[in-house]
């Protein structure tokens, strides 16, 4: 049996969430956050960077579904200028895709992505801080 490279683990995972019944959570975004921010190194565009880790900041400590986070990149996107300053050496984190398509469909697969969210996110505790700041900075969210 051929062992699939993370990458295809991901698109698995993507042709999952985007079929996903609610449309409006939008669990999808959620995929393609934790995923950029698990594989963020110095060559990440930092629209890539900044947009994944916030969208995790969003989603883990706000509340807010994929659909919000989405929305908030949309109105983000007009200004470049003031990107925050992200760090690339993070944590280490072992984690494969393959436990979340391990997972049965629907609500035990869309725990294990929001754990996997967590896990990605616990590991950039040296940017959690710099991208609040940049969504205050923002009025994206307040203090």
């Amino acid at each position: 049996m051929e062992t699939k490279t993370e990458f295809q683990l991901f698109h698995e995972l993507s042709f999952y969430s985007l079929a996903h019944p609610n449309k409006e959570y939008f669990i999808h975004q959620h995929v393609v956050g934790a995923y950029a921010v698990q594989h963020l190194n110095p060559e990440t565009k930092i629209i890539k960077s900044v947009y994944g880790l916030l969208g995790l900041c969003l989603f883990l400590e706000y509340g807010f579904t994929g659909k919000e986070v989405q929305n908030v990149h949309v109105s983000l996107s007009s200004d470049k200028s003031d990107w925050p300053k992200i760090q690339y050496a993070v944590e280490p984190l072992d984690f494969s895709i393959q436990s979340i398509m391990n997972a049965s469909e629907g609500k035990e697969r869309d725990q294990k992505i929001r754990e996997w969210c967590e896990e990605v996110w616990k590991t950039h505790k040296v940017n959690q801080q710099p991208i609040r700041e940049w969504l205050i900075k923002r009025k994206v969210i307040f203090s």
